[in-house]
């Protein structure tokens, strides 16, 4: 009898920790699930983002250039559609926004693109005009700091904020696949 006992002792002890060993596995597993889903529904979109805000926003002050040193009404056109489009990725970022934080970095980031814009409209506004070139080189004077303004903040709080978040949840996905080993 007493081996019995023993036989049954062991066999529910290797039961135990078989089950503990499946479901540390299983919560392992989801918690990187949950990462790579976090990966994929906010930071990379978040990314896709930011890039298309820049990307359409340098397009539109390059536009501006062009529309300031030829009149070209083409690259006044290029201009509006690059601004549409900057405002509407700028709506896909929003969206991908999930805290309070995440709303105020975004009105932050969207003073920035407004002080670009607006600077924009006063250089196609002075060129329009015919104003005096000196009129002229001092509404670029101010697109070129406001872009720099806003490259120094993208650099700043966009790409180094969304880096680290990519690198922490790589981490911790790397840290949960270490437990499994």
């Amino acid at each position: 009898m007493k081996l019995r006992y023993k036989l049954l002792f062991i066999f529910s002890v290797l039961l135990v920790l078989i089950v503990n060993a499946f479901f540390f596995a299983w919560s392992t597993a989801q918690d990187s699930a949950r990462q790579f889903k976090s990966i994929q529904d906010y930071a990379f979109p978040s990314l896709v983002a930011v890039g298309s805000i820049k990307d359409n926003l340098h397009i539109a002050v390059l536009a501006v250039y062009e529309f300031a040193s030829t009149k070209d009404p083409q690259a006044k056109t290029t201009y509006q559609t690059a601004i549409r489009q900057t405002v509407s990725a700028e709506i896909d970022f929003f969206k991908t926004s999930q805290t309070e934080q995440d709303f105020t970095f975004i009105a932050a980031f969207n003073n920035h693109i407004n002080e670009v814009n607006n600077a924009s409209e006063n250089v196609i506004s002075v060129v329009e005009n015919n104003s005096a070139p000196e009129t002229v080189a001092q509404a670029l004077d101010e697109l070129a700091t406001q872009r720099g303004e806003f490259t120094q903040f993208l650099e700043a709080e966009v790409t180094g904020k969304i880096q680290q978040q990519v690198i922490q949840l790589s981490t911790d996905i790397q840290q949960n696949a270490n437990k499994i080993q």
